[in-house]
């Protein structure tokens, strides 16, 4: 993706993403399963992703309303939980 392409790439994405889901990890002799997930239905998500540049904390923000769920929070209740032991929740941390 040429960086000219990358407006008219999050204005579209803006408009038809609506969920996302991922990942299954080692827990204590299980698998368990880790979401990180975003329901596109608010405006303020939509002009988050258009107004993306690569690091913005503000669409982190966006994202943390009501009804999405951050990887590093699904990760912090299943370690708080007991279902994943303190080393498998720093390895898959993101921040």
């Amino acid at each position: 993706m040429a960086k000219d392409q990358q407006p008219g790439i999050l204005a579209q994405l803006s408009e038809t993403l609506t969920l996302v889901l991922s990942g299954l990890l080692t827990g204590f002799g299980q698998r368990v399963l880790v979401t990180e997930f975003l329901q596109n239905t608010r405006d303020s998500i939509a002009a988050g992703i258009r107004a993306y540049d690569g690091g913005a904390t503000s669409l982190a923000d966006t994202l943390g309303n009501k009804g999405n769920m951050r990887w590093d929070d699904s990760l912090k209740h299943l370690y708080r939980s007991g279902f994943i032991p303190k080393d498998v929740f720093k390895a898959n941390a993101m921040s």
